[in-house]
């Protein structure tokens, strides 16, 4: 992926078990090195960025990290019977495909928020999230299901409230 001037991807040391990120500068034709809470992943399944977030998975735990901070922070444990993959950021909101549909936590609040009932998908470009969501039963005699579509600009959400202490 590009970031920050920098081409960015990752490096499967072992596959499946341990992998790094590297980042090549697009500028001096050089690797760089990344800020020690991104050098310091060794996991990874699932990456996106922005030119100041960047969320990552390894399909149990969804981590952020902000330019600038010493650490990255864990924004979900990811329940036994789930996990976290096709991350993707749009605007405060980072949101992931989980089992039974996507879901997302607004950067703001911390709350996570289900983007289906159930099943279902999601796109994002810059601050925009189509979610995709079946309506009416999911098998039937007739075909596929039918579809409901919704365009969301995540910039114009007001804060999801949050259960959260």
């Amino acid at each position: 992926m590009f970031w920050q001037g920098n081409l960015l991807w990752q490096v499967n040391d072992i596959p499946h078990q341990k992998n790094h990120l590297v980042a090549f500068s697009l500028a001096t034709h050089a690797f760089v090195p990344l800020p020690a809470a991104l050098a310091g992943i060794t996991m990874l399944t699932s990456l996106d960025a922005t030119p100041n977030l960047l969320a990552w998975t390894d399909e149990k735990t969804v981590w952020l990290w902000r330019a600038g901070d010493a650490k990255s922070q864990m924004l979900y444990q990811v329940p036994f019977v789930d996990h976290a993959d096709f991350i993707r950021i749009a605007g405060d909101l980072v949101t992931w495909d989980a089992v039974d549909g996507p879901v997302a936590v607004d950067l703001r609040t911390s709350a996570l928020v289900r983007l289906t009932n159930y099943y279902g998908g999601r796109l994002t470009a810059g601050s925009m999230v189509l979610v995709v969501e079946p309506v009416g039963p999911l098998k039937s005699a007739s075909g596929p299901p039918m579809l409901r579509a919704s365009v969301i600009d995540a910039a114009k959400l007001p804060p999801a409230p949050s259960c959260r202490g």
